[in-house]
């Protein structure tokens, strides 16, 4: 979980460092997040179904 969390954070960071709009850095962001808490809950089962 908080490998996942971590990876995500890296992610922003370097998508920052490279100089893009916030904009792009926000979806950029948000969509890495999202697939993390969805590989997060898929391994758990029941918890990507209360995500929900």
């Amino acid at each position: 979980m908080l490998r996942a969390y971590a990876r995500a954070i890296t992610l922003a960071r370097l998508c920052h460092r490279s100089g893009t709009t916030v904009t792009c850095l926000w979806h950029n962001c948000a969509n890495k997040v999202a697939q993390a808490w969805h590989y997060i809950g898929c391994s758990k089962g029941a918890a990507g179904r209360d995500l929900m």
